[in-house]
């Protein structure tokens, strides 16, 4: 809302001349053009007639506002109007015309503010120039050098100036290939899985007469319980970072933002945030996301290692009573944990609640420096995280507490019968030295050790052997299944391929909104991706404690893996490659961000837009340098399904580049992603130099 002490504007140069009316684009200056008295009708009500001077006066004489658009006289009508600005020497633009008369040069000529404008102090046109021109040579060099490697790429791997994918005779037999690969991987499958079916009946009916405790445990799915805890787990370390995040932008716009300007959005959701730290149960509240993989890491050891040697090798540190109670305190602990990260999301929906109302109600004329950097702050955080705030009350899965309680149950009856104590002295720990390792070895454990070559240690080897190939069929099934899978996407877009060759089928709905030169560059990138080595087709960046390995071969297909980069880290199936296209749409909106990330220190950016009619819409000044990007987009879905979620799917956007890289992967909505890379895939080849 504007100060309600209007300055009124004197008639001056700054006014207006018959010839060129402050405010009043070149276009429009027929608009303004006095009669014959020198009178002159507003634009929406010709029957309101007022003399040809009192244009830019600072006094509101038409409804629609029409006899001030240089000035902020007409309150009411300030948002729906434009005001242009002429920017000699740069850049012409509109602007809105709640910015004239603010204080503030929005117009690098300074012409939206009379005072500062007739001093001439305040031009920067010139220099906005200058930077404009850096940025243009920079931006064109990068063109320059990954256009120039696309094009040898294109040369080096002779790739054709029609269809991509070659005709349909040297299809054919690639197709027929892949039919024969299918069947054999699938006769190998078949093999593998009843030689796996007739190792298990043989090892179930070993253990049933040998070891019938060991088969109690082997019975558990303990693959599924730690699946289920690595899932679990990361969920909670997500919801504990997620809750430091928030309440770090909480608490630094608390610290920032300046409360003698009276925005009433935020000072009371400042005040509202105050009293909810100082409730007494806050002081209490643990999030710390490194605890979080920390415990996890201790859980998986426990599964992957400290019972399996109860049961396998009869031998642990701790006695049966310690090992029992243990298999209850982490399940007590597993669902304490998830319990409370209800607890946390609770905080973090109300802590979003009021981050909510001051990104969309602050008041913006005020411009405050903390709570601008608190309001973006808290787009990038959603960007990041989605729907923790709103997401239905977490709870274990019941398949989970099934088999983990069957779980207890074995350990409690069969762990008593596979431990002892070796010295049955009532010694303490304290009075032996404080030794926490003390081992509780089964009598029938300590055979296999007698002479080496016992009956009972002939039986553990025979056992364990017929176990390793247990697992190693299980291995060599999985990985011939991922080869089946990947030979059958291949089939199918082969197929596809095949047949729009055959048939000479009609363009896809895609390839039909893009120009001819668009079509061929874009079959010309897809055809060189299938004959690229796997390697020069991937990406491999390190990102935000993450490694992505990115391939783009539709003919794998490529798909996207993300990695903890760290040891016995998570991977995570982001995706397989479904579709690539070009998207000029996106091209405007991801330069934009490009030209804010990579030049924001910059005055200029500012001026590098024109606002429209429409509030909020706004057309961008780059004279094209958005075109040297071709928008192309990678499609990927069918990844790894999210905890309580769908499967994981993304849009991978290349912008032109000399060299291949990942800056940026956010989210979308809960699971979706984008992932900004670039790369001289990227680069425009329709740009006539």
């Amino acid at each position: 809302m504007k100060a309600s002490h209007t300055i009124i504007w004197t008639l001056s140069v700054f006014q207006l001349t018959k010839a060129n009316i402050i405010g009043v684009s070149p276009k429009d200056n027929d608009l303004y053009k006095p009669d014959k008295d020198d009178k002159w009708a507003c634009l929406n009500d010709s029957s309101i007639v007022i003399d040809f001077e009192r244009i830019n006066d600072g006094i509101c004489d038409c409804p629609d506002g029409s006899d001030e658009p240089g000035t902020s006289a007409c309150s009411d009508t300030l948002e729906q109007k434009l005001f242009y600005c002429e920017n000699k020497g740069f850049k012409p633009r509109y602007i809105r015309g709640s910015l004239v008369g603010d204080g503030v040069c929005d117009c690098c000529d300074c012409s939206d503010e009379k005072e500062l404008f007739e001093s001439g102090k305040y031009n920067t046109c010139q220099d906005l120039a200058k930077s404009f021109k850096t940025i243009s040579d920079t931006e064109m060099k990068e063109y320059n050098g990954g256009v120039k490697i696309l094009r040898n790429l294109i040369k080096h791997y002779k790739i054709s100036d029609g269809n991509a994918g070659g005709d349909v005779d040297n299809l054919k037999p690639e197709l027929e290939k892949l039919e024969a690969d299918i069947k054999e991987n699938k006769g190998e499958i078949e093999n593998l899985e009843n030689l796996l079916k007739e190792n298990k009946a043989t090892f179930r009916s070993r253990l049933e007469i040998d070891d019938p405790l060991l088969l109690n445990f082997e019975e558990i799915d303990l693959t599924y319980l730690i699946n289920e805890i690595q899932e679990i787990y990361a969920n909670i370390e997500t919801t504990s970072q997620a809750y430091q995040d928030l309440l770090k932008i909480l608490k630094d716009l608390d610290l920032s933002y300046t409360e003698s300007l009276n925005d009433r959005v935020v000072n009371d959701n400042m005040d509202k945030f105050n009293k909810l730290m100082r409730r007494p149960e806050m002081k209490k509240v643990i999030a710390d996301p490194q605890t979080d993989i920390e415990q996890r890491d201790q859980l998986l050891e426990y599964f992957q290692d400290e019972l399996p040697m109860v049961f396998w090798e009869r031998e642990s540190e701790f006695p049966a009573d310690y090992v029992i109670k243990k298999s209850k305190f982490v399940m007590a602990m597993v669902d304490g944990k998830a319990n409370y990260m209800e607890t946390l999301r609770n905080y973090i929906k109300e802590f979003s609640e009021l981050m909510t109302d001051i990104s969309e109600n602050y008041n913006v004329n005020f411009q405050d420096v903390g709570t601008l950097t608190a309001v973006d702050a808290y787009k990038n955080y959603l960007s990041k995280y989605t729907d923790l705030g709103s997401a239905p009350k977490y709870e274990l899965p019941a398949k989970f507490i099934k088999e983990y309680n069957h779980l207890v149950d074995v350990i409690e009856e069969d762990v008593p019968q596979l431990l002892f104590e070796e010295n049955d002295s009532d010694e303490t720990l304290e009075e032996i030295g404080g030794n926490r390792k003390r081992s509780y070895l089964h009598k029938g454990a300590n055979l296999q050790h007698d002479n080496g070559g016992s009956a009972f240690g002939v039986l553990r080897t025979d056992i364990e052997s017929l176990k390793e190939q247990i697992e190693t069929y299980k291995t060599m099934i999985n990985e011939l299944n991922k080869v089946l899978n990947e030979n059958e996407i291949k089939h199918t877009y082969m197929t596809k391929l095949y047949e729009e060759h055959k048939n000479n089928e009609s363009l896809s709905e895609r390839e039909q909104s893009l120009n001819e030169n668009d079509r061929l560059m874009l079959r010309q990138i897809i055809e060189l991706l299938e004959k690229m080595e796997i390697e020069k087709s991937t990406i491999t960046e390190l990102l935000d404690n993450y490694r992505y390995d990115i391939n783009l071969n539709p003919l794998i297909p490529g798909s996207i893996q993300q990695h903890e980069d760290k040891s016995n880290g998570n991977s995570v199936n982001i995706g397989n490659l479904k579709e690539i296209y070009l998207d000029h749409n996106i091209n405007m909106d991801k330069f934009a961000n490009h030209i804010k990330l990579e030049y924001g220190d910059d005055d200029i950016i500012t001026h590098l837009f024109s606002d429209k009619n429409e509030v909020g819409e706004r057309d961008y000044l780059f004279e094209n340098l958005d075109q040297n990007n071709n928008g192309l987009i990678f499609e990927y879905d069918s990844g790894d399904k999210c905890w309580n979620g769908p499967r994981r799917s993304a849009k991978l956007y290349m912008k032109c580049s000399e060299n291949f890289g990942i800056q940026n992967v956010y989210e979308m909505t809960k699971c979706t992603y984008m992932i900004d890379a670039s790369g001289p895939l990227g680069c425009n080849l329709n740009i006539k130099g």
